[in-house]
C-alpha cells in the first residue's frame, strides 16, 4: 500500500475513547474549520482532519471531490492506534506527502545550494584565464556588453 490513497472520513463517532485520545469527532459547521464531518486533531492551533484505516490514523485532505490519506499522523499528535499486522509502515512513510515545514526547509536548502553554486566556483575547476590582449583585467561573463 502506498500513499496517497482514497479514504473516507468517519460520519459517526465509531471508535472507543481509548483510540480517540486527542481527537474530536465534529459535525460539519459545528465549529469553524470543520469543512466535513469526521475526526479532527489540533496541531499548533489548527484542525487536522484524520481518519482511521487498517488500525492506523492518517491525515486526510479533500482533492478533486475525493478524500485522500496523505500521510500517517504526526507523532506530536500522540494518537492511539492498533495497526493491523502486515501493514507496511515503512512504505507508508516513504510515500507520504511532506509537511509544510518540510517543504519550507527543502526550499531554503535549495536556495542556499543555489546561492553557493552561483557565487563559489566548483572546487575542481580552475578560475577562467583572462582574455588575451587584456593586461590583467578580467570581466565575468553573463553580463552582456557591460563595460566598467
Amino acid at each position: 500500500m502506498r500513499l496517497p490513497f482514497e479514504i473516507y472520513p468517519e460520519s459517526v463517532d465509531c471508535y472507543s475513547a481509548k483510540h480517540t485520545v486527542n481527537l474530536r469527532h465534529l459535525v460539519t459547521g459545528q465549529e469553524s474549520g470543520t469543512p466535513w464531518t469526521g475526526y479532527y486533531a489540533t496541531f499548533k492551533g489548527a484542525k487536522l482532519a484524520v481518519s482511521n484505516m487498517f488500525g492506523a490514523w492518517f491525515e486526510i485532505e479533500r482533492r478533486n471531490d475525493k478524500w485522500q490519506a496523505i500521510r500517517l499522523t504526526r507523532t506530536e499528535l500522540k494518537l492511539q492506534g492498533s495497526a493491523m499486522p502486515g501493514l507496511n509502515v515503512g512504505a507508508l512513510i516513504a510515500t507520504r506527502e511532506p509537511t509544510n515545514a518540510e517543504l519550507v526547509e527543502r526550499a531554503r536548502s535549495k536556495s542556499r545550494a543555489s546561492q553557493h553554486s552561483q557565487h563559489d566556483p566548483p572546487p575542481h575547476q580552475d578560475p577562467p584565464l583572462p582574455p588575451s590582449g587584456d593586461p590583467g583585467r578580467y570581466y565575468p561573463g553573463g553580463l552582456g556588453n557591460y563595460q566598467p
